[in-house]
């Protein structure tokens, strides 16, 4: 899903474990109960995007993203 336009998309309860979502357009999505361990989200758009019981964005390769909560950077 790299580079995917997601803009505005509803994540509630989503695995997205070692997901691929570098430099994809989550700008304004919803992240409810998501796992992002592993993930790639390197220089991904979150503005405006809510986290809500998340995890694993620690985890996950953040370089260059936008918008991250600041305590996961």
């Amino acid at each position: 899903m790299a580079g995917a336009k997601l803009s505005g998309a509803e994540f509630s309860g989503t695995d997205m474990r070692g997901a691929n979502l570098a430099g994809a357009d989550l700008s304004g999505s919803n992240f409810i109960d998501t796992d992002f361990t592993g993930a790639n989200l390197a220089d991904a758009n979150f503005t405006a995007a809510t986290f809500r019981s998340v995890r694993g964005i620690d985890r996950a390769n953040t370089q260059g993203a936008r918008g991250l909560p600041a305590r996961t950077r």
